[in-house]
């Protein structure tokens, strides 16, 4: 049944039972955060698995020190496999600062800014970025995916309390949707509420789980119902940790990169 309230930890399990039927198999993989170790992996594994369309899901920048091997990837998903693009927060701060807007970037921390002009540094600019074909979502017979929820393009808000996520169900109702799927808290959750399901996926970069799980979906959608299967990643957290302290950020931004890892 679609939307029930699963548990959040059955990795590698089908939530609402085995895909059956005519179905569409969706791989989506969210908040890459220019780890590109997890994002080959990923990919790779999706491959194995198969899919009918490849979502990359928002955020492939900023926290991580492999920008220029993470676009790359994106740039060869793209290539190989049709992936699709859907535009995230720090997606769009690099879009902006290549069209020289301010806006988004004026409202983060201090710390985060830090890091994207590292990116910034590392990548030359935002040519290779603005290159890609960004969506604001990306939807298919009642399924929606965004990054962050079902609101308006530039909307960041968070679904992380349940009654975030029972509103959000509630306008994905009131758009005549049946299910919607989003990444932006870096933690899987699910919610069923007015009729419509909510999910928030986990984070393939930089999950901020208790057990900083890794991980990618596969998406089985069928006649308005869905299955969804999360693939955990094997990830080397330490060998992350030591190339984050290793770049001339400062020790206060390092810190905070690391704290959501270790």
């Amino acid at each position: 049944m679609v939307g029930r309230r699963y548990c959040i930890d059955a990795v590698g399990e089908w939530i609402a039972g085995p895909p059956t039927g005519d179905s569409m198999r969706i791989a989506v993989i969210s908040d890459i955060h220019a780890a590109a170790g997890p994002f080959r992996e990923a990919l790779a594994a999706a491959r194995r698995t198969g899919f009918d369309q490849l979502l990359l899901l928002g955020d492939l920048l900023t926290y991580g020190v492999h920008p220029d091997e993470t676009l790359d990837l994106a740039c060869d998903a793209v290539t190989r496999d049709g992936a699709v693009l859907v535009r995230g927060n720090h997606d769009q701060i690099y879009l902006d600062r290549a069209t020289r807007r301010s806006g988004y970037e004026a409202t983060i921390p201090e710390w985060i800014r830090e890091s994207v002009e590292w990116t910034w540094a590392r990548i030359g600019g935002g040519d290779r970025i603005a290159r890609f074909d960004w969506l604001d979502d990306w939807s298919v017979d009642g399924l929606l995916m965004a990054h962050a929820n079902p609101y308006q393009p530039g909307d960041w808000s968070y679904l992380r309390a349940p009654e975030d996520l029972i509103a959000a169900c509630s306008r994905l109702a009131d758009r005549g949707l049946r299910a919607g799927l989003f990444g932006h808290t870096h933690r899987f959750a699910t919610q069923e509420s007015h009729g419509s399901s909510v999910t928030t996926l986990g984070s393939v970069g930089q999950p901020r789980d208790a057990g900083h799980t890794s991980e990618w979906s596969l998406v089985d959608w069928t006649k308005g119902k869905m299955a969804l299967q999360r693939h955990r990643v094997a990830v080397e957290w330490g060998t992350i940790i030591r190339a984050v302290r290793a770049t001339g950020l400062s020790d206060k931004t390092k810190d905070r990169i690391c704290g959501y890892i270790s």
